[in-house]
Order: C-alpha cells, then sequence, then structure tokens
C-alpha cells in the first residue's frame, strides 16, 4: 500500500469513528428525551434518515447540534421534560 493510499484510509477510518461517535451521542438523546431503549433510538434515527433521504449521520449530527447544553456539573435528571 503506498503512502498517499495509506493516509487516505486512515483519514477514512477517523471520519467514521466521528460518525459513530455522533450517532452513539444522538441515541443518547433520543432515549433521554423519549424514555426508549438503545434500539428503539437508533430505529428512530434511521427511519427518520429514510423518511428524509439523507445519511444517518447527518440526521445524528443534526439532533446533537440542537441538543440543549448542560452547564458543567450539572445534573441530568433523566426522563422527558416534556412529558
Amino acid at each position: 500500500m503506498s503512502y498517499a493510499a495509506a493516509v487516505e484510509r486512515a483519514d477514512q477510518l477517523q471520519h467514521a469513528m466521528a460518525s459513530r461517535a455522533t450517532i452513539e451521542q444522538a441515541k443518547s438523546i433520543i432515549m433521554d428525551r423519549r424514555g426508549c431503549t438503545a434500539d428503539e433510538a437508533f430505529a428512530a434515527l434511521r427511519e427518520a434518515s429514510t423518511r428524509s433521504n439523507r445519511k444517518l449521520r447527518d440526521i445524528a449530527r443534526f439532533v446533537v447540534e440542537g441538543a440543549p447544553r448542560q452547564p458543567a456539573g450539572a445534573e441530568t435528571g433523566g426522563g422527558n421534560p416534556e412529558r
């Protein structure tokens, strides 16, 4: 494998890891808001991806970026504040 190919592969892997982290964060946010399981949260992301014809990682990024930020040291309380 050439150096250029190795660098490209490393970039691809780094991007994939970042996407996975964003998807996991989005799942956690959905689980907290809906009080659902990880599988149900992932299914919701997948449904939104299919419905909007957008990549799942883009839907996940939208969820994460739209989540309210907790101040440092604040307790997360859990559950759904909209209930």
